[in-house]
């Protein structure tokens, strides 16, 4: 490619601060850039007085960067899918103002209030739940287990805009006492300028309703044992599904439950009460029936040549469906060859299965923090088509997970992982930050802590994105089939790259430092790093403006190579050798020893101002009276026999004075990213074999259930960062970097350089570190049902969020890799 690039460019390098100190300064005052000094400086007094003092509020870190990238696809977006993520079912189409079906359900309670099942909780004491099959576009199965029954509920849709449901509910004991359940099945539009709903007075089961792009739609639930059945509903008017009571319909629908006195017994049943209404935006049929019931659900279009099919014509569709996900599955991992056991080749479907059935669309709003102003702001409006890493806990899109899902979902659906990348990349501001969290609707904020809801333009994520676009970019049929779309990538991925070079820049021009640590807290053993995504991992113990981040420093290492690469396609010759020289600069071994090796403790690690003796100790504090009291506390109680209060808090206490130096006691999954991203050279074989060893050493990484994220001989091995906030990052056995470390060992072992020793190790640890892994998820899988967000290194127990077939799905990958 010729011509000037429009492309983002890197500036200049940048000389170390101690370089520049030692420069001569009387060449600027004796030349002519002292002149244009004094005759421009009013001239840029003027422009930052306008740009701060000026009427304007709003600052480019809340403007989206424009123009989008354009979809891959031409996609109407009216196509219904299980696209929202936090449900247990729940569909809608991709259209902002898709109408939104859901199904919730309870066991008849004893008494009390009932305990409704509708979005996915970790509290709901659930058995197991997982789609075993789903491709997050066509169909989908997918098995709950409840404590009373087990329910199956699977889907297809139509090209039509419409789709069939079947939901079979079977009790796990069929008693006299065993309780009927109420099964409520809804439909709601976010206003009535979108469309409107009402209830047919008719023996049917059904809503109808209207919207501009389905026009006149129908829902219809065929309930089996009709008989038996106790039906009745509620139509809700505008307002309650609004932007902010979509996040509490649980609770509309318990104020409009009723206890009554039935046939079948005492049941709770929907009273409409006095808002009696025609029209509405949400209407909901519930049905009282016996734990044994079976139910099929369709939505038909007037519009439409063909209604949704159902009965035997339903089993057709979803079985031919299933047929085809079996043969993408087997020919895009390739399982079949390797003889996995039954378990294992269950988990991997769900591990895929799960994935894109989570899959979630959003359209809305983040809040984000104003850069001049400190205000929380609106920003966007943005479309958001991403996975999630988990369904109960974190049900929005997380940047540098999205990276990881993308990589196994490309490998299934190039097509649907690109569309995930363009939206993720379009929520770009002009700078090129892009959102830690995507967080657009009131219900994915209801599930966020009120501390995490706004995002910082500072901050920063791991770009795992780039990990993906040198993958996915390998297939040149695949680019070139989508070429315009993939020019568009690489202009946001320059874009971003940019952001993140300048805006994380260190002390020195081949080191960079993560922003939003916290340099004043004294509560914190060690002030986390949520920018890392490692959160707690242990980093100079007193953050500064000096510190630098080993990690951080070979992702953009890795950027700056895929950005050479792709830049030799998308861009110009002078482009790519600006991102050539800069990956040159970030993988000087010689210099990356001379920054981040500490030859005491044959590793890598990061540097800064640290202590190498910190602890937590407990304070307390007696005062007299009983207000105006502002001592920092845990926790309190009083006293009588003093007449005052006693308060206690917790507290770091350095012990040994902090010092620039690398932060040597704290081996773990920082110190491996040398490794992980390559950038030591084959032939370094000391330095590779020094690494290989806290590996393969079981008093430091290795474990039975895959690699530990800290040496168990570090002091913050399992150690808590407040009183109330327990190790996460530090013991716990975590995929992603797992999976990454398994791919480069691979890549390693077959590099050109290695002497035949250092590759027997690389392809041992290799062999083991795969077997652990697989072996514990499946052992895992089996015993709970769920893959977990990360699992404990001294039983290999699933430990945090579950199902978390976010990242932890990558054993799949890891799966399909093949034995060295």
């Amino acid at each position: 490619v010729s011509g000037k690039s429009t492309r983002p460019r890197l500036l200049p390098q940048r000389p170390d601060k101690n370089e520049e100190r030692g420069r001569s300064s009387s060449s600027f005052f004796s030349g002519p850039f002292f002149y244009l000094f004094v005759l421009g400086s009013p001239i840029v007094i003027a422009c930052l007085a306008l740009k701060f003092m000026g009427g304007a509020t709003r600052g480019s870190d809340t403007e989206v960067l424009q123009p989008p990238i354009p979809a891959p696809v031409n996609d109407s977006g009216l196509t219904w899918g299980t696209f929202r993520a936090q449900h247990y079912f729940g569909l809608r189409t991709r259209h902002p103002h898709s109408p939104l079906f859901g199904f919730m359900w309870f066991d008849q309670p004893q008494g009390g209030n009932p305990r409704i099942r509708h979005w996915c909780d970790q509290g709901d004491g659930l058995n197991s739940y997982a789609w075993t099959h789903a491709d997050g576009r066509t169909f989908g199965k997918q098995t709950i287990n409840d404590t009373t029954v087990l329910l199956q509920t699977d889907w297809v849709n139509t090209d039509e805009s419409t789709f069939s449901a079947r939901i079979i509910s079977k009790p796990h004991k069929k008693t006299e006492d065993t309780p009927r359940v109420n099964y409520y099945f809804y439909l709601a539009l976010e206003s009535s300028s979108h469309g409107s709903l009402r209830i047919p007075q008719s023996k049917e089961i059904a809503i109808e309703g209207k919207t501009a792009e389905l026009g006149d739609f129908k829902l219809t639930i065929e309930s089996s044992d009709r008989d038996k059945a106790i039906v009745t509903d509620v139509l809700l008017p505008d307002g309650v599904t609004s932007n902010v009571d979509l996040a509490r319909i649980n609770d509309h629908l318990l104020h409009k439950m009723r206890v009554s006195q039935t046939q079948h017994g005492i049941a709770y049943v929907l009273a409409q009460g006095k808002e009696k209404k025609e029209e509405g935006t949400f209407a909901v049929m519930a049905i009282n029936a016996p734990a044994d019931a079976q139910f099929e659900i369709t939505l038909s279009r007037s519009a439409a040549h063909e209604k949704p099919p159902t009965g035997s014509a339903f089993d057709a569709r979803l079985n031919e469906r299933m047929e085809q996900f079996e043969k993408r599955f087997e020919a895009a991992f390739e399982l079949a060859e390797k003889k996995y056991s039954p378990d294992e080749s269950r988990m991997a479907r769900v591990a895929l299965s799960n994935m894109l059935g989570s899959i979630g669309v959003w359209h809305g709003y983040n809040k984000v923090k104003h850069g001049s102003s400190g205000q929380t702001v609106p920003y966007g409006p943005h479309y958001l088509l991403s996975a999630v890493p988990s369904r109960p806990f974190f049900p929005r899109g997380f940047l540098w997970d999205e990276g990881f899902h993308q990589l196994l979902i490309s490998r299934f659906d190039p097509v649907l992982s690109l569309e995930c990348i363009t939206t993720w990349l379009n929520t770009m501001n002009v700078n090129g930050w892009i959102p830690r969290e995507m967080i657009l609707s009131a219900e994915a904020e209801a599930k966020v802590p009120s501390e995490y809801v706004a995002q910082h333009p500072t901050v920063a994520n791991p770009p795992s994105f780039f990990y993906l676009l040198d993958t996915v970019t390998r297939d040149s049929m695949f680019v070139n089939q989508h070429r315009s779309t993939f020019s568009a990538i690489y202009f946001k991925a320059a874009k971003w790259y940019e952001w993140l070079i300048t805006s994380q820049a260190g002390r020195y021009s081949d080191s960079l430092r993560w922003r939003g640590r916290n340099g004043t807290t004294t509560t914190e053993l060690n002030p986390k790093t949520l920018a890392s995504g490692l959160d707690d991992f242990p980093r100079a113990s007193h953050p500064n403006d000096k510190e630098y981040h080993l990690d951080l420093r070979c992702w953009m290492a890795v950027a700056s190579r895929v950005l050479a690469r792709l830049a030799e396609t998308f861009s110009t010759a002078d482009e790519a050798e600006s991102y050539r020289r800069k990956y040159t600069e970030l993988s000087d071994f010689d210099n990356l020893v001379k920054r981040h090796w500490t030859e005491d403790g044959k590793q890598f690690a990061d540097f800064g101002l640290h202590s190498l003796s910190v602890r937590l100790v407990e304070r307390k504090k007696q005062v007299q009276g009983h207000h105006g009291i502002t001592v920092r506390r845990l926790y309190q109680w009083r006293s009588w026999l003093t007449g005052g209060i006693v308060h206690k808090w917790t507290e770091r206490e350095v012990e040994d004075p902090p010092r620039e130096r690398h932060v040597s006691d704290a081996m773990g999954y920082v110190g491996l990213f040398p490794l992980i991203s390559g950038i030591i050279p084959s032939t370094e074989h000391t330095k590779l074999k020094a690494i290989l060893g806290h590996i393969n050493n079981s008093e430091e990484l290795w474990t039975p259930y895959g690699i530990r994220s800290i040496s168990t001989r570090s002091p913050y091995y399992r150690a808590k960062n407040t009183e109330h906030d327990p190790p996460y990052w530090r013991g716990s056995v975590w995929m992603p970097i797992n999976y990454l470390l398994l791919r480069s060992l691979g890549e390693y072992a077959n590099a050109n350089g290695v002497e035949f020793e250092l590759r027997e190790q690389l392809v041992a640890t290799h062999r083991r570190l795969k077997k652990a892994l697989v072996g514990n998820l499946a052992k895992e899988f089996t015993r709970t049902g769920y893959l977990w967000e990360h699992y404990d290194d001294k039983t290999g127990k699933g430990l945090g969020s579950h199902p978390m077939t976010g990242w932890t799905s990558l054993v799949l990958m890891v799966m399909s890799e093949h034995d060295l």
